[in-house]
């Protein structure tokens, strides 16, 4: 996805963090393992932040995000797809006639092809963790479902996805990078994936607008899993100065206030702004990971570093604490005893 912001907040974004931090734009493209020349284009505005590398800003750098909130989300392929719309326009004031019949050539060779049959699953609560990875950071269109990830850091999340998958509907996807970039899909080609996916949240391919939870989501169990899937894709564990903060973010009302509501009801959100709900209180992250947990590795290390080693940890540095977490998938924390005054 890719973050519109108002004009002139990216060159001031990447400004506020040079000044700060003493720091070239060649030097904070090393920190961000990103390329020079992509650097050049944020700053320059002729190019829109990725949703990675705007979220991996504020997790490393303090600063106030609400100052930056994005007044569109686009997809990655918002260019080519404004292109593409353009070039069409040329091609049909160009070859009116023969496009028409160019189009009828290639519907006659694709109707042809045959759609990969799937298991259509009950109602679950793996089935619900795996529709909200998808709601979380998931593009879906008629044709494939992919969910988004940290090359370095999700590739073992997205092994689970994919045995979720296989045992709910028969299929595995494929793991895809951009190049580079440390950005990771996880891609799953099927038409009738999508279209199950599509009808179960009542919405519409593209843009996650107008979704509307099945009844079968109304249970505890089931929300506590989307919860978690959605906070598994979009969530992180971050250091905001010296405490440990759990922070859910979507551009989407609609998701931003599910979450919003189930996090209250289960007592652990504490805060919540145009954009993110989470809370930096140690008593609720320790109760979050209690009662909904974590089937995302670098959140569980995150946390288990402060737990057993009382470290406050970046997700590109949970590769270091491996030792600390046994892979049981989803995590929770049991028995956890939290002394500390709840905020």
């Amino acid at each position: 996805m890719r973050l519109r912001l108002k004009p002139g907040q990216q060159r001031e974004l990447l400004t506020q963090i040079c000044v700060k931090n003493k720091l070239s734009l060649r030097q904070l493209s090393n920190e961000l393992n990103a390329g020079y020349s992509a650097i050049k284009k944020y700053n320059n505005e002729g190019s829109l932040f990725p949703k990675r590398v705007f979220d991996d800003i504020f997790e490393k750098y303090d600063l106030n995000k609400s100052e930056f909130n994005p007044i569109e989300v686009l997809p990655d392929c918002w260019g080519a797809q404004k292109g593409g719309r353009k070039g069409i326009r040329t091609l049909f004031k160009k070859y009116p006639e023969k496009l028409m019949s160019w189009r009828l050539k290639g519907l006659r060779k694709t109707h042809k092809v045959t759609q990969k049959e799937i298991v259509l699953p009950e109602p679950s609560e793996n089935l619900c963790e795996f529709l909200g990875a998808v709601l979380g950071d998931g593009t879906i269109t008629k044709y494939f479902i992919r969910i988004s990830g940290d090359y370095r850091c999700d590739l073992e999340y997205f092994a689970y996805l994919n045995s979720l998958a296989k045992s709910l509907f028969g299929i595995e996807g494929a793991i895809e990078k951009e190049r580079h970039r440390n950005t990771a899909y996880l891609r799953f080609s099927s038409v009738k994936l999508c279209e199950f996916v599509s009808k179960t949240l009542h919405m519409s391919f593209g843009k996650k607008t107008k979704i509307s939870m099945p009844n079968f989501m109304k249970s505890k169990e089931f929300k506590i899993a989307l919860l978690r899937g959605l906070m598994d894709t979009d969530g992180s564990l971050c250091k905001r100065g010296n405490r440990l903060a759990l922070v859910f973010t979507a551009y989407n009302k609609y998701i931003l206030d599910f979450a919003e509501k189930a996090g209250t009801e289960l007592d652990i959100f504490t805060h919540k702004n145009e954009s993110q709900v989470g809370t930096d209180s140690w008593p609720k992250i320790c109760k979050y990971f209690e009662v909904v947990g974590s089937s995302n590795p670098r959140h569980i290390i995150c946390f288990l570093a402060k737990q057993k080693a009382n470290r406050l940890i970046y997700k590109v540095e949970t590769e270091n604490f491996k030792n600390l977490y046994s892979g049981v998938k989803p995590y929770r924390a049991r028995g956890l005893v939290v002394r500390t005054r709840s905020r």
